[in-house]
């Protein structure tokens, strides 16, 4: 009596060609992770950025660094918490830690506000 098998050769293709295809796919599924995770990050801070820029507009009188032309203010993201600009601390996307000692530096350059996330280590 004769039975069909698969031979030795034909398991070994299979499994090589099975671990071609997934290390393609796991290549593929982990730059997709590293560009989502920097989306996420510059969401991050454009989010941050409109929250400083809501805080200058309405304590632009009190802010007198960013009022001449070549002023630079720090703004912590504490602050824009306790002013209720922002509802909730955020967690920094890269680090996965709290952002409430981080800080955001703006710079005035010819009335046009330039605006950089520090990071704080804490």
């Amino acid at each position: 009596m004769k039975t069909k098998a698969f031979t030795l050769i034909e398991l070994l293709g299979v499994i090589l060609i099975l671990s071609v295809v997934s290390f393609i796919g796991f290549s593929g599924l982990t730059n997709m992770l590293k560009t989502n995770k920097q989306k996420e990050f510059n969401n991050f801070k454009e989010n941050l950025y409109i929250a400083t820029q809501s805080y200058i507009e309405l304590n632009k009188n009190t802010l007198t660094n960013i009022k001449n032309n070549s002023g630079v203010i720090l703004i912590n993201v504490q602050t824009l918490y306790d002013e209720g600009y922002i509802k909730i601390i955020p967690v920094n996307p890269k680090t996965e830690k709290s952002a409430s000692n981080d800080q955001i530096k703006v710079t005035n350059n010819n009335n046009i506000l330039n605006f950089e996330y520090i990071e704080v280590n804490q």
